[in-house]
């Protein structure tokens, strides 16, 4: 958790030169899809509610830098 915030963070700061929105609902959707697939169907509604809480903490974060 803590090494994906510091990523989170990098990101933030290269978005912020690159004059990049935080928050792309499209770019979300693909890896949140992606990881649907590689996580099976027994497991891919809970990973998906994984990782859509990390992502929803992750631009919490980066909208702070």
């Amino acid at each position: 958790f803590i090494r994906r915030m510091e990523l989170s963070r990098d990101i933030a700061l290269w978005k912020k030169t690159e004059g990049k929105s935080i928050f792309d609902p499209a770019r979300e959707q693909e890896k949140l899809s992606a990881i649907a697939m590689e996580s099976g169907e027994a497991m891919e509604e809970y990973s998906t509610e994984l990782w859509r809480e990390l992502m929803r903490l992750s631009r919490k974060y980066q909208e702070q830098i």
